[in-house]
């Protein structure tokens, strides 16, 4: 199998502080359900003996998990949100982070097949030209996990981008890390029963579609794109 260097576009991240790291171990807990909807944390002092911080660590470490929408403070105490709460008033990410599998789904597939159709209407001829440059590396790298997944996130990226929808554009962009870990990342490592030849194949069949401005052909492709690899992901 041909490598892939993934280093071609690096992004030098810098060390986390405690209060950084202690923030995503908790969310961690949060998203795996260690630490359930409507937990209460221990008493500051007890749960810095326990974490052996700082109280200034933890405080900001809350602040962190509060901002982003996870956790709600008052005077009667620190606790997990519940995922009604967080989907209402805290962060989109949260809200992804924390749903379920039909959800990120239905979210997906709706938002998705919506591009497509929208593209099919609005994509300029240079925009047609970067989706079929993508389209077209999907299939050189097919072979390569670490290419294809790349290459297949910026060809979708490039129909969103030609629906010239900025909300769209936007939460379908916010959605797919979270979208592409539990799913495609997986689909493509195992590549089974010929799941990239298909993808390819209906990458092709996507492209011509919004090409020639079929808008309602375009979108049922790109839902049954998606269904495809939902039912591939199944058989795993």
């Amino acid at each position: 199998m041909k490598e892939y260097n993934p280093f071609h576009k690096i992004a030098v991240e810098e060390r986390k502080s405690h209060a950084d790291y202690l923030a995503e171990e908790l969310k961690n807990m949060i998203i795996i359900g260690q630490l359930r909807a409507g937990h209460a944390f221990p008493n500051e002092n007890d749960l810095c003996k326990q974490l052996n911080v700082s109280r200034g660590t933890l405080r900001e470490a809350y602040k962190i998990l509060e901002i982003q929408g996870y956790i709600s403070r008052s005077k009667q105490g620190t606790f997990v949100k519940e995922k009604d709460d967080v989907a209402i008033n805290g962060s989109f990410s949260a809200s992804l982070e924390l749903s379920q599998y039909n959800e990120l789904i239905e979210f997906v597939s709706i938002l998705e097949s919506e591009a497509a159709y929208l593209a099919a209407q609005r994509a300029t001829d240079e925009q047609l030209k970067e989706i079929e440059k993508y389209m077209l590396q999907c299939e050189i790298n097919k072979d390569i996990p670490g290419a294809i997944e790349e290459f297949n996130y910026i060809f979708h990226l490039h129909i969103r981008m030609a629906s010239h929808n900025q909300l769209i554009i936007s939460a379908l962009s916010a959605s797919y890390e979270t979208f592409n870990q539990k799913i495609i990342r997986k689909l493509i490592l195992h590549d089974a029963a010929g799941f990239m030849d298909n993808c390819i194949s209906q990458h092709k069949k996507l492209f011509k579609a919004i090409k020639n401005k079929e808008a309602e052909k375009a979108k049922k492709i790109a839902y049954e794109h998606l269904m495809s690899d939902i039912e591939q992901y199944k058989k795993m």
